[in-house]
Formats: structure tokens, C-alpha cells, sequence
């Protein structure tokens, strides 16, 4: 029996594409449209080893301007909705390899709001 602290994971893989409204040499501003694929994991860490898997998709729309100071350093702000889903959950222990199957039973997670960030660049180009 692990130490009893639970773990919860996840990895996204998308497709970013942008659309530049406006683009000079100290700003640009492009449309950012995400789409991809997700998965989550979460274990209990218990004596029955309980666990919980979900795949899904993650996607997203939003404006991120790009200020330039000079050639090798910008500052960029993402405004954006973004979402994610997970149709189907897994759960499973060292006992019964799933509950969903056996119980017929599904659960979904879906959540989506608005992104707010600011970040910032450096080429080494």
C-alpha cells in the first residue's frame, strides 16, 4: 500500500493554427484556434490500487497579441475560451478490472471558460 496521497494526471497533444489580423515588425495580433486530443489518470494510491482513466478532446479560440522589443524578445497576452471533455471514465481497482462495464454505469466531465495569461518570448534565432 503506497503512501495514501492520491495522483492525478494528464497530457494534451493538439493542432494550433493562427490567423494574423495585423501583423508588423513590433506587434502581431492572429486568431488562435486549438483542437486536440487529452487523456486524464487518477490513482487513490489506496491497498486497492484504485483508479480512474479518461481520454477525450480539448479545444480553444482566442486572441493572443504579441508586442516586439527588438529582434530576440516579445511579451504576449492570450485571451481565450477554451474547453475540455472527457466523454467516458474508467474506473478500476486490482479486483475488478471495470466498474463502468460490469455496473453499466458512465460518468463525463466537461468544463470550458475563459483563458486569461501573459507570457513572454525569447529566439535564440
Amino acid at each position: 500500500y503506497a503512501n495514501g496521497k492520491t495522483k492525478a494526471t494528464s497530457g494534451d497533444i493538439g493542432l494550433s493554427l493562427n490567423f494574423h489580423l495585423i501583423k508588423t515588425v513590433s506587434f502581431d495580433m492572429p486568431i488562435v484556434a486549438n483542437f486536440g486530443y487529452t487523456n486524464f489518470t487518477y490513482l487513490t494510491n489506496n491497498a486497492n490500487n484504485s483508479q480512474a482513466k479518461a481520454t477525450g478532446i480539448n479545444y480553444g479560440l482566442g486572441l493572443q497579441p504579441r508586442i516586439f522589443f527588438g529582434k530576440h524578445f516579445a511579451m504576449f497576452i492570450n485571451l481565450a475560451y477554451s474547453g475540455i471533455n472527457y466523454n467516458k471514465f474508467e474506473w478500476s481497482d486490482k479486483y475488478v478490472s471495470s466498474y463502468s462495464s460490469q455496473n453499466n454505469q458512465t460518468a463525463q466531465l466537461k468544463g470550458n471558460g475563459l483563458n486569461l495569461g501573459l507570457g513572454f518570448l525569447v529566439s535564440f534565432l
